[in-house]
């Protein structure tokens, strides 16, 4: 965990712990199908550290339970989210 005080960027308001990807690994995935980026590129875009966010988990109702494998875009913006959350808003 590597952020804001080990706290959850996308609440802000519990400890992180858990690393969640930002952009769903399947969004990925479907970029391979469609042609549009190699298998390798692929692995290298959802494996990358610059798509992890630390995320307070383990439970009914945290960050990384309730967005599950849904795409950043996809996930309600809370108050305090991160600025690493933020930036990869569209």
């Amino acid at each position: 965990m590597k952020n804001r005080d080990g706290m959850c960027d996308y609440c802000g308001d519990k400890i992180a712990s858990q690393v969640d990807h930002i952009s769903s690994v399947s969004d990925h995935v479907d970029s391979v199908l469609d042609g549009t980026i190699t298998l390798g590129e692929a692995e290298d875009l959802a494996n990358g550290s610059e798509n992890f966010a630390d995320s307070c988990g383990g439970s009914t109702g945290s960050c990384n339970q309730e967005k599950g494998k849904k795409n950043v875009d996809d996930f309600p913006k809370k108050e305090k989210e991160s600025k690493r959350i933020s930036r990869r808003r569209r």
